[in-house]
C-alpha cells in the first residue's frame, strides 16, 4: 500500500492518524519502523512479540523471544490462541495465479526430464552488496547442476537480471524467469524441485510453497532466518565470498534425489 522510500513515511503517518484502530501488532520488536507505526496508530492496545529497544512504544509484550524468526512468530501465534499447523510460512496461491505460473514454468523449462532447479540471483545493491555471493560462484553452481542433468531457471528482478543474463550466457540451456506478480512467482516456485537462494524474501516464499531449498549466508542469517526441516539445507560462512561452491552444490545434491519427479 505504501512505498518503501523515506518520503512515504509522511503518507503512512497521515493515513494512520485518520483511522480508529483497536489493536496494533508488531512482529519486529527490534524495528523502529514498527514502533513508529504503533505510535501513529493510536491504538489502545499496542502489542509486540518480545522486549527489545523499540518495545517502550508498546504496552503489551507477548514474551515470544525466540531468536529464530519463524519459531518466534509461531510462538506468538500460539500465545494468541492460533497455533501453527507447521513451523513455516504459508502462502495461498489464487487459482488464476496458479494457472499462469504453470504456463510460465512450462514455457521456461528446457526440454528434458531432469529436476527443475531455481537459482535466485543475489541482490548486489546498497547494503546487500556485502552479502552477495560472487557472480563466478553462481555461474559455477549453475554449470555443475546443469552438468548433473538439472534444468536451470534463473530468478531475479531489476539489476539482478543483468547477472542472470551473464549466467545464461555461460550455462547453455539455462532459462530466466520473466517479471511476474508475486502470486504467479509463488506458483512457479511450487513447480520447482529445488530453489537455491541467499537469505531473501523469495527464499521464504519457496518455503511457504513447500519447495525444498538450499540457502546460504552469514551465520546470523542461518541462525535467525533458516527454513526449518529435512527438506532444507542452510550453508553459512563468515562472509558471502567465503561460502564455497562445493558446500552449496553438496546441499543441492543431497536434496535432489528425494525431489525427482
Amino acid at each position: 500500500m505504501f512505498r518503501r522510500d523515506p518520503a512515504s513515511w509522511a503518507a503512512v503517518a497521515w493515513w494512520l492518524a485518520r483511522r480508529r484502530f483497536d489493536l496494533c501488532v508488531s512482529l519486529r520488536a527490534e524495528s523502529m519502523a514498527g514502533a513508529y507505526v504503533a505510535a501513529w496508530s493510536r491504538a489502545p492496545v499496542r502489542m509486540v512479540t518480545h522486549a527489545e529497544h523499540a518495545s517502550p512504544a508498546f504496552n503489551l509484550v507477548l514474551g515470544a523471544d525466540d531468536w529464530h524468526q519463524t519459531t518466534r512468530y509461531c510462538h506468538a501465534a500460539a500465545l494468541l490462541g492460533a497455533p501453527c499447523a507447521d513451523v513455516r510460512p504459508v502462502f495461498v496461491v489464487p487459482a488464476e495465479a496458479a494457472r499462469r505460473g504453470a504456463d510460465v514454468l512450462a514455457a521456461l523449462a528446457p526440454v528434458g526430464t531432469g529436476p527443475l532447479v531455481g537459482i535466485q540471483m543475489p541482490n548486489r545493491g546498497g547494503r546487500h552488496a556485502r552479502r552477495a555471493w560472487p557472480l563466478k560462484n553462481v555461474v559455477a553452481l549453475a554449470a555443475a547442476l546443469a552438468g548433473d542433468g538439472c534444468r536451470i531457471v534463473l530468478c531475479g528482478t531489476g539489476a539482478e537480471r543483468g547477472d542472470a543474463e551473464a549466467v545464461r550466457a555461460s550455462v547453455p540451456g539455462a532459462a530466466i524467469s520473466p517479471p511476474v506478480p508475486l502470486a504467479v512467482f509463488a506458483a512457479i516456485q511450487r513447480g520447482l524441485d529445488l530453489f537455491i537462494s541467499p537469505y531473501s524474501g523469495t527464499l521464504h516464499l519457496a518455503d511457504a510453497m513447500g519447495t525444498a531449498t538450499v540457502a546460504y549466508g552469514q551465520p546470523e542469517q542461518v541462525s535467525g532466518w533458516s527454513p526449518l526441516g529435512p527438506r532444507h539445507r542452510n550453508i553459512g560462512g563468515r562472509t558471502a565470498a567465503e561460502i564455497p561452491v562445493a558446500a552449496v552444490l553438496g546441499g543441492a545434491r543431497e536434496l535432489l534425489p528425494a525431489t525427482l519427479r
